[in-house]
């Protein structure tokens, strides 16, 4: 499983729709908030298809947190874990950093 930080715009930008759930905003930005977008891979793959909305994950696997809550789904973008392109993954919110150019829409 891959796991990518992105802008709370990332798959507006992307012109990626939500297939089910919610977008990031900007209070998803908090510290406290620790939420997720997943892709539709991780969905069939980690969670045998059910419904992600509002469920728990962490990005450890079993492990004792952090735990995140899926807020929503997006297709499969591939996700980069190191050198290795993943089929399925996780999304966390980040601010843009000051002086990131942004892709003309």
């Amino acid at each position: 499983m891959g796991s990518a930080s992105v802008t709370v715009d990332y798959f507006d930008i992307l012109r990626t729709p939500i297939l089910s759930g919610r977008a990031f905003h900007s209070g998803d930005l908090a510290a406290d908030a620790r939420v997720v977008i997943v892709n539709q891979s991780f969905v069939d793959r980690v969670l045998g298809g059910r419904n992600p909305i509002g469920r728990r994950v962490s990005p450890q696997g079993e492990a004792p947190g952090p735990w995140y809550r899926i807020v929503g789904v997006v297709e499969d973008l591939g996700v980069v874990d190191g050198d290795v392109e993943e089929d399925s993954g996780l999304y966390h919110p980040v601010a843009p950093r000051r002086g990131t150019a942004r892709p003309a829409a």
